[in-house]
């Protein structure tokens, strides 16, 4: 992987959690500001890394909330990015403790949805890669 990019949404009210990892991640490593900017705040970047990058987001709103303006966003400035994370809470009577889910994201409303052609082992799909409405041209 050359370029992983992680969104967290950082307004307490609308995301309890995501602002306590990102403290933890910056007292793990150093994050350097870069020029690009999402909803006013910095993208960071861990320096460094010659053989891949890692990119932070800071959103006021999380991304699923409102994808179909940030998938433009995020198509726009991290076409390069092999994945795109975002960290968020789940919570509620079904909530497991301890897990980490990979899933795709999209809004229906709009018919906006992210790719999703997972490699086989060797790092090749053995499908045609499909194209989603209105993130990849």
């Amino acid at each position: 992987m050359k370029h992983a990019v992680f969104a967290f949404c950082t307004t307490p009210e609308k995301d309890p959690v995501a602002r306590h990892i990102l403290d933890a991640l910056k007292a793990e490593c150093t994050l350097v500001p870069t020029g690009a900017g999402v909803d006013g705040h910095a993208v960071l970047e861990v320096p460094g890394r010659s053989e891949a990058r890692m990119s932070i987001l800071t959103t006021d709103e999380l991304v699923t909330y409102d994808y179909p303006r940030y998938a433009p966003i995020l198509n726009n400035r991290f076409a390069d990015a092999d994945v795109i994370g975002i960290v968020n809470w789940h919570e509620g009577v079904n909530a497991p403790n301890s897990i980490f889910t990979v899933q795709t994201t999209g809004d229906l409303a709009t018919g906006t949805f992210s790719p999703v052609d997972p490699p086989d082992h060797a790092g090749t799909s053995s499908r045609p890669r499909r194209r989603a409405h209105g993130l990849w041209s």
